[in-house]
């Protein structure tokens, strides 16, 4: 079972302040442009690469409700980390020793001695509730 980013303002906002820094950084360009004459090759590539970046996230987060955050399986959970670059953290069911519910988050305590943190905010409530009920069999089947 999948669970996709809830819906939420958050993302547009995200998207609209990647946005408007790669408009600051085409105007830079611009400027730097008309006040010398020029641009430094190293300015020009600089300023390309930032704008590039600051539009490739703007389009992520754009996109981000139509990604899945969580994915469980039968003995896996798997949580997306936020970045398309990023790769998702898999989590065998075996090793959570415990959860911490610490809202907005689900603190998984692993055997390894290692936390992964779940934002429930970037979750609806009928996902938060599976993912609990979820770590709850887990764990129940994992003391007997």
């Amino acid at each position: 079972m999948s669970f996709k980013y809830a819906n939420h303002e958050k993302w547009l906002k995200q998207s609209l302040k990647s946005f408007g820094n790669a408009a600051v950084f085409i105007l830079v360009l611009v400027v730097e442009a008309l006040l010398n004459g020029q641009l430094h090759p190293i300015i020009l590539i600089s300023t390309a690469a930032v704008f590039l970046f600051s539009v490739f996230r703007g389009f992520d987060y754009i996109m981000r409700e139509q990604r899945d955050y969580i994915r469980v399986d039968d003995n896996i959970m798997s949580i997306d980390r936020g970045s398309l670059v990023l790769p998702r953290r898999k989590i065998r069911a075996e090793s959570i020793e415990r959860y911490i519910d610490y809202d907005p988050q689900l603190i998984l305590k692993l055997r390894n001695e290692e936390d992964t943190q779940v934002n429930t905010d970037w979750l609806s409530d009928e996902a938060v509730s599976y993912v609990k009920q979820y770590l709850n069999n887990k764990l129940d089947a994992n003391q007997t």
